[in-house]
């Protein structure tokens, strides 16, 4: 069955499981059998066949703030959300720790494994970037970088990664030899397709970007999307990796709660959970890469699931978006800056014509319906 714009629009939430608490990140494994649901208290694991809970391995010590499935064993790297800033490997046969990755000082706010080997890359607040091999405890390697947060995504081959450097400059480096620096920078704002992204989605092409919140490459590896955020939107470019050129741009307002403006009078310290919250809202590729799916935000901190075509941008209307609406108190909207929207996670599974998503509490597991 091949994935169209008809057949995309027609996915429709076939199972609902309320987690109990608010669900950080999901990923599913790279055959597309199980989805790994991480939160502040446990990791659960779904069978995608059977669309049941099959284990569930308490983290309520350290927590789970983002989660990820290893191919090349039958692992899951996970990330703390306090105590510490180290990363787990959960052995899924054993339910039982294989080893733990100590090295960062600061959050470690996303972990990018390779789809064919041991390694994997870590980014942090500590403003580094490093590398690893699952059967050593100790990194391998590292990049500093010169502001945070430095976002990262790896080729399906696990030879090349991709860094977002400053505001606006996507850095791909050869994974084997990073130390002679990238082979390939590509500037968001310097090609012309930008122009034409601009004028048909009210971008401001002078508009200073302030923060990379996320990048990740398709599976096919032609092209990498890149979240930033400025004052007042949420932006999407999405780029051809083998041309090393913008091709699409998309635009979100952020919530008016969550505006740079108010950011800006917050002491450095605080300043820096900014990144974690605002990622809470994901996008993702399908697994034939042609569309982007991901959440946008709305001045009411309520907002709706979108999809687009990734090379032209074009809008594809989804017959069942789901909707979420983020309640918020109102010492919340005295302090902005604790406050985010509804957690918001999107998956497309690698194998199957089935996609997962998450809002707050909420895990929805998605196939298309044809009969509509």
């Amino acid at each position: 069955m091949k994935l169209d714009e008809e057949l995309l629009g027609s996915f429709k939430s076939l199972k609902s499981f309320k987690n109990g608490e608010r669900i950080n990140n999901i990923d599913f494994h790279y055959e597309g059998k199980l989805l790994v649901v991480g939160s502040d208290s446990n990791i659960d694991i779904y069978d995608c066949h059977t669309a049941k809970l099959c284990m569930t391995t308490p983290v309520a010590k350290y927590g789970c703030a983002s989660v990820k499935t290893v191919a090349a064993s039958n692992c899951v790297l996970h990330t703390s959300a306090r105590l510490n800033h180290d990363v787990r490997c959960l052995q899924m046969d054993t339910n039982s720790y294989l080893r733990y990755f100590s090295g960062h000082t600061e959050i470690v706010y996303d972990v990018v494994p390779s789809k064919v080997c041991d390694t994997f890359i870590t980014v942090s607040l500590d403003n580094t970037m490093k590398f690893w091999d699952l059967r050593n405890p100790n990194y391998t390697g590292e990049i500093n970088a010169y502001s945070y947060p430095r976002c990262t995504s790896l080729s399906s081959t696990g030879l090349v990664f991709s860094s977002v450097s400053g505001p606006d400059t996507l850095k791909m480096f050869d994974l084997r030899k990073y130390q002679q620096g990238p082979f390939s920078v590509v500037n968001f704002k310097t090609h012309a397709n930008d122009e034409s992204a601009a004028s048909t989605n009210n971008y401001n092409k002078n508009e200073p970007i302030t923060y990379c919140l996320a990048s990740e490459s398709s599976l096919n590896d032609k092209y990498i999307y890149v979240a930033v955020a400025n004052d007042s939107n949420y932006i999407i470019h999405t780029i051809d990796s083998y041309k090393g050129e913008t091709i699409s741009t998309k635009v979100f307002p952020l919530p008016t709660l969550l505006s740079f403006n108010d950011l800006r009078r917050i002491p450095p310290s605080k300043d820096k959970k900014f990144p974690i919250l605002l990622s809470k809202i994901g996008f993702t590729f399908s697994a034939d890469s042609n569309y982007i799916l991901g959440f946008s935000p709305n001045d009411t901190l309520s907002g709706i699931l979108n999809a687009w075509n990734t090379k032209t941008g074009t809008d594809i209307t989804l017959k069942n978006p789901i909707i979420y609406k983020h309640k918020i108190a109102q010492h919340e909207r005295n302090e902005r800056w604790v406050s985010c929207p509804s957690a918001c996670n999107v998956k497309f599974n690698p194998m199957y014509m089935m996609m997962a998503t998450s809002v707050d509490d909420v895990l929805n597991l998605w196939q298309p319906c044809t009969d509509q």
